[in-house]
């Protein structure tokens, strides 16, 4: 038995850890499991393990009742000693089991298993907080935060904290520094060369952070070309990172009045697509994504695009969110498709539960109303009430994040103005000017549409 990978581990053990390794069993099997009793019974031979105790056929007979069966006791060796292997990156290498759950807690996050995670996340944050300090304790902060990022991102896409992450990270990468310059002087060659580090991730990374500091369109058309070249080579997690970043600034770019970035963000979305990015851990697509593609789609006329887009990916929702989000994107491309009365009949009927949607549905009312109106006076009244009800709930309504109330009201109060000045050139003119100059303005392309 002497020669078997097994012992050769096993004598290798102080006496307190083998005493540990037969506490783990305990608690993971019956105290008559032939594991348990194998290992309880060298125990009793440590530290000198005599020859003629340690036999195998011996040491069979201590377990079992049975004659002699050298598969069976293999057997039992090979899966001993898994468990001991267990034992140690749980027990005796706690930055192993660490390094284990955080994987499995990226599992969790992956596969939508919520409750799972976030009663592992804590047991994790947990454990790193009762580490003796070290650089890798950060490190390893670090490996939680980044999944954890993610997971309040998919609950909440709008708002993400990076500072702790990014804390984390610098503790790490200073104290290693630090570390290895201090190393080094002491070291018979003392001598250490900062050097850029190569490769495709770090050139497109570098070049996005210089953009984000000093943006301007020609740099976000260059660096939209580089990414184009060299997203083929990257991994999907930076080629996601990348092109959210693109993204964003596409989107604001939109949202002040460019409206020509809409192409540049279809083209995005379209990149996010090709590359298998579109979805979160390519299980499930992010409501904003889902409503941000079929608005982008709509605003360049690309009405059949939208809807392919609608039906393709409404499974690919989170059940939780499913209903309300393809209700009201099916509704904004009706409303595009002139199917004002659909648009209300059906708006009319549900009840959102997001805030969002809440506005946004409240606006399209508002605007099936508005163009409805231009043939039938019938509909004023409602358009009239309507108006004012969404006066009440913006001036009102709590839960509206504060960047988003201006933009609303801007519209309402322009939106108010729009027939008092139809038959008057000169101040529909003015009005267009107010619609073009107002920073924060919601549905601004619509509103000009009216003029």
């Amino acid at each position: 038995m002497k020669q078997t990978k097994f012992f050769e581990t096993i004598i290798m053990l102080e006496k307190s850890e083998l005493e540990g390794f037969v506490g783990f069993l305990e608690s993971l099997l019956s105290t008559k499991h032939p594991c348990y009793l194998l290992v309880k019974y060298l125990t009793s031979c440590f530290p000198n393990f005599p020859e003629n105790k340690i036999e195998r056929k011996f040491v069979y007979k201590k377990i079992y009742n049975d004659s002699f069966n050298d598969n069976k006791f293999n057997k039992l060796l090979t899966e001993t000693f898994k468990k001991f292997e267990q034992y140690v990156v749980e027990v005796l290498s706690p930055i192993e089991d660490v390094l284990q759950r955080i994987k499995l807690l990226q599992f969790y996050y992956q596969r939508n298993l919520n409750r799972n995670y976030e009663s592992l996340y804590k047991e994790v944050l947990t454990k790193i907080t009762h580490l003796k300090e070290s650089s890798f304790k950060n490190y390893l902060f670090y490996c939680l935060e980044d999944i954890h990022v993610d997971y309040l991102l998919k609950k909440n896409n709008r708002n993400a904290n990076y500072q702790q992450l990014y804390n984390h990270l610098d503790a790490f990468y200073l104290i290693e520094k630090l570390r290895i310059e201090n190393l080094s002087m002491i070291n018979l060659v003392p001598q250490l060369d900062s050097n850029e580090p190569v490769g495709d991730l770090y050139l497109i990374h570098k070049n996005l952070n210089e953009f984000l500091k000093h943006q301007d369109d020609d740099k976000f058309f260059k660096l939209l070309d580089l990414a184009g070249n060299f997203l083929q080579y990257l991994e999907k997690s930076a080629i996601k990172e990348i092109l959210l970043i693109l993204l964003d600034y596409a989107i604001k770019a939109v949202n002040s009045g460019k409206l020509d970035f809409y192409y540049k963000c279809l083209e995005i979305f379209n990149l996010q697509e090709k590359f298998d990015v579109l979805l979160d851990n390519e299980t499930t697509m992010p409501v904003s994504t889902y409503k941000n593609y079929i608005t982008v789609a709509l605003k360049i006329k690309q009405t059949a695009v939208a809807e392919s887009f609608l039906i393709k990916y409404k499974d690919k929702l989170l059940p939780e969110f499913m209903e309300e989000t393809y209700i009201f994107n099916k509704a904004n491309i009706e409303f595009e498709k002139g199917n004002h009365d659909f648009v209300l009949e059906t708006l009319n009927l549900y009840r959102f539960n997001d805030i969002f949607y809440k506005l946004n549905s409240k606006r399209l009312i508002i605007k099936a109303l508005y163009e409805c109106c231009e043939h039938d006076d019938t509909y004023f009244d409602a358009l009239y009430n309507n108006l004012n009800a969404f006066k009440k709930f913006v001036y009102t309504e709590d839960s509206i994040p504060e960047i988003y109330i201006e933009a609303n009201k801007n519209f309402f109060k322009i939106t108010t103005q729009l027939e008092k000045v139809l038959y008057d050139k000169e101040k529909s003119k003015k009005l267009k000017e107010k619609i073009v100059n107002t920073p924060k303005l919601a549905e601004r392309e619509w509103l000009l549409s009216k003029l």
